[in-house]
């Protein structure tokens, strides 16, 4: 054999060898050469992610209402650090701290306040109120003390946040009728409904560093497929928008182009014990706020004084 013949040869036995290896490797292991899926678009924010939001279609009352120890109920705020609700009525203006189960675990009389409609928390202590009539959100902080201390150097009017002028009187037709309020925390965004006639979504970007500045409406020539706004919540699990509606007794959720993506139709159905308050076979009337806490259970308050609970369907006990 030629010596060239031989280191052909040599060549073709390395050139195999690694082939073979290589084979051997892909067999051995198959995922080697898998690609990671891409992480997933949604995270949770307030939700826990070992329990993922499941869609809003598939929430259902869980049981009859509870019948709350006030009157006129107005909207709803989960505090996901207090792991306490946090209500406001409108008349006379209080905001309430409640247990999930809807005990009252103290109460906060607000001073010059005028028909408050919606409730937000905001983080740590914080919380913003909005008056319906005057269009003005009102930022409050918890005190060391206890008490609900109004910051009138945060508060604002939502129309014109750099308006230092405060007319509680005002009756803009435009403007006055505001029921809705959330608060995206991650962006520091506020959402405000006007409820009807027309129908109107205020954003407002809110900092301490920033104060509040009004943002182009999102969806000015939307037709919006309900009646009315009566309460609105930010969902950080889903980035999505919740609107709750009283006239039309559900909640739509809404995407980032005003599209409906989902809906909860707010039929009573039969409830494990009767309830002196609602019927089966009725749709809920008089939904005023909504809210989720920290484990995914969906609460709406409704006046004068009750409070609904509702899981999703495939671990409802």
């Amino acid at each position: 054999m030629s010596i060239s013949n031989i280191v052909i040869w040599q060549y073709q036995a390395c050139a195999c060898l690694f082939l073979a290896t290589l084979l051997a490797s892909l067999v051995v292991c198959p995922t080697a050469c898998a690609r990671t899926p891409p992480p997933s678009r949604e995270t949770a924010a307030s939700v826990s992610e070992a329990c993922p939001l499941p869609p809003l279609s598939s929430f259902q009352f869980s049981g009859p209402p509870i019948s709350l120890k006030l009157k006129n109920a107005s909207g709803l705020t989960w505090h996901d650090e207090r792991k306490t609700l946090w209500l406001v009525s409108n008349k006379p203006p209080i905001v309430y701290e409640l247990t999930s189960s809807g005990k009252i675990l103290q109460s906060f009389p607000l001073k010059d306040v005028t028909d408050p409609e919606g409730i937000c928390w905001l983080g740590g202590s914080r919380f913003a109120i909005v008056e319906e009539q005057a269009a003005r959100l009102r930022i409050f902080g918890l005190s060391e003390a206890g008490k609900l201390i109004e910051e009138p150097e945060n508060s604002f009017q939502v129309d014109n946040p750099k308006s230092t002028i405060v007319d509680r009187r005002r009756n803009n037709p435009q403007t006055c009728g505001l029921e809705g309020l959330t608060y995206d925390i991650s962006k520091g965004i506020f959402w405000i409904a006007k409820e009807k006639k027309p129908i109107r979504m205020y954003r407002i970007k809110y900092t301490s560093e920033t104060g509040a500045i009004l943002l182009p409406e999102p969806w000015p020539n939307l037709a919006w497929r309900v009646k009315d706004v009566s309460g609105l919540y930010w969902c950080p699990l889903r980035k999505r928008l919740w609107v709750l509606s009283d006239q039309s007794a559900v909640v739509i959720e809404l995407d980032e182009n005003g599209i409906v993506v989902d809906n909860l139709p707010l039929l009573i159905e039969e409830f494990p014990k009767r309830s002196s308050h609602v019927t089966a076979g009725e749709w809920l009337e008089d939904a005023e706020g909504i809210t989720l806490d920290d484990e995914g259970k969906l609460y709406i308050c409704c006046e004068p004084n009750l409070l609904y609970r509702l899981i999703p369907k495939e671990v409802k006990h």
